[in-house]
């Protein structure tokens, strides 16, 4: 078992300090694990390189069940998967965009219902685009255009809808609720000064705290503007580009790094850094069959005269998404060599606990799920299919 580790009280934390080197207090835990506290008392949790799983002690991942087909009809049909999700009974639940329905499928891969379908009445969506279980064991599904979240029980029926209040949006949607029934949501409106907002279902949704300083904004150098005087013109992401990410757990807190170095903090909703969590690893190299790849996708935009190939890194970032789970620990995942994905996987105090494969490239959109000891990822074939996959975590 991985020793514990004694945290102390913490205050106002800037993000781009993380490495900073000097330290009021330090300890080491052996195997390389060390804990810096900072001046501020923010403890920074290092190492150890190997991970504490002992010898033998890795957890892996086993494929229990895979969903998807490449026959042009069948519940197994997946035109726009835009998110997944898990019931305590281990039942998975599929929101395909393209034909705006929830599709949920048992343990075992069988069909058992589909729900929502295309529409403005109750219960139906026009842009589905994600899914979140309230603390009561009710599926809410947010639909942007009709900027509304509209609830459901496990048997697929619907029981009411709330307007969404908040401006903007994002993929994956970002919205959790914490274990006392609150929504947390994201607005991404324009000069919007709060834009992390929590809410209260009652007979509408009512608004409570809002939390302006929890969030770190996505960077924009991650694109090429291709724009021309007028405005007019496309974003296009840098391949292997670097980026703010972030993620809300259930406590609820707010994870946070950038894919620029291996450094993540822990925040509460008011900004405060209680962890720092700093990994010694190099970088992945991107390899020229891997670049050459992703010129050839960008074809129809490399004669543009502002289309400067030199800004594709010579690595990949660090990390591509964060994933807690409902276990405390923290999934940060990774893109290796040759296209081999995996999870590095922390404690609930920031310990490195080891790496654990992914036998499929994810999708990033919707990023992996895991809960109950399941690990939902959603992947393409060579043929562009869609399939969901549900790994079961194995641990020694």
């Amino acid at each position: 078992m991985a020793p514990r580790l004694q945290l102390r009280p913490a205050v106002t934390f800037a993000l781009p300090i993380l490495l900073i080197a000097c330290s009021e207090g330090r300890s080491n835990l052996g195997s390389d694990m060390v804990i810096d506290t900072l001046p501020s008392g923010v403890p920074v949790v290092s190492g150890p390189v190997a991970g504490l799983w002992p010898s033998g002690g890795a957890w892996r991942l086993t494929e229990r069940v895979r969903l998807g087909s490449s026959d042009d009809t069948g519940p197994e049909l997946f035109g726009a998967v835009w998110d997944v999700e898990l019931d305590v009974y281990g039942r998975i639940y599929v929101l395909d965009r393209m034909v705006k329905e929830v599709r949920v499928f048992g343990q075992d891969g069988s069909f058992i219902r589909a729900f929502g379908g295309a529409g403005e009445g109750p219960g139906e969506f026009q842009d589905p685009f994600g899914l979140a279980w309230s603390a009561d064991g009710h599926l809410w599904v947010v639909d942007v255009r009709l900027s509304r979240y509209s609830v459901f029980d496990t048997s697929g029926a619907h029981l009411r809808e709330y307007r969404r209040r908040v401006g903007g949006y994002s993929w994956p949607w970002p919205g959790r609720f914490d274990e006392a029934g609150t929504l947390y949501e994201v607005s991404l409106a324009a000069g919007d000064p709060d834009p992390l907002v929590a809410f209260t279902p009652s007979d509408e949704l009512i608004r409570g705290d809002s939390f302006p300083n929890a969030l770190t904004r996505p960077e924009s150098t991650n694109f090429w503007d291709l724009r021309n005087e007028r405005g007019f013109g496309a974003f296009v992401p840098i391949p292997f580009g670097r980026s703010s990410e972030w993620v809300l757990d259930s406590e609820p807190a707010v994870w946070v790094g950038h894919s620029r170095d291996y450094s993540i903090a822990k925040r509460t909703l008011t900004g405060d850094t209680i962890l720092l969590m700093v990994r010694r690893t190099d970088a992945v190299a991107v390899s020229k069959r891997e670049r050459d790849r992703e010129i050839e996708r960008l074809d129809e935009y490399t004669s543009h005269p502002k289309m400067d190939l030199s800004r594709i890194p010579s690595t990949k970032p660090f990390f591509r998404r964060l994933i807690p789970d409902d276990d405390g620990n923290l999934w940060v995942l990774r893109e290796g060599r040759d296209e081999d994905w995996f999870f590095d996987v922390f404690n609930d105090e920031g310990a490195y606990l080891g790496a654990v494969d992914l036998p499929v490239t994810p999708s990033l959109i919707p990023p992996p799920l895991v809960r109950s000891g399941t690990v939902l990822v959603v992947t393409r074939d060579e043929f562009d299919v869609q399939y969901v996959v549900a790994f079961e975590i194995r641990r020694p």
